[in-house]
């Protein structure tokens, strides 16, 4: 965890919001932010930027977001998630006034 990073966990971190760099700082949209969830599969979907399978049955995927509407159901889908689709959409839109 770093200070750039808010985490959201029950028993298990199962995402976290930063600005992680995914890509070529010159391939990075401006201003993004990065959602990573912790899955016990890996996400299927043409906006995840990196995914990787740390240790057996735990996948860590990195989705690139530049808006607040990028974000919908197929990122975050869990009873648990509404707090973190509300903080991703308020940290993007705080990063666009910058």
């Amino acid at each position: 965890v770093q200070k750039t990073q808010i985490t959201f966990s029950n028993r298990h971190v199962y995402a976290c919001a930063s600005f992680l760099r995914v890509r070529r700082k010159a391939e990075l949209p401006d201003p993004y932010l990065v959602l990573t969830l912790g899955m016990p599969y890996p996400l299927e979907s043409g906006r995840v930027a990196v995914k990787t399978e740390p240790y057996p049955g735990r996948w860590t995927t990195h989705i690139l977001l530049s808006r607040p509407d990028e974000l919908d159901e197929e990122d975050v889908s869990s009873d648990e998630t509404p707090p973190l689709k509300e903080t991703v959409r308020v940290l993007l839109t705080i990063s666009q006034s910058l």
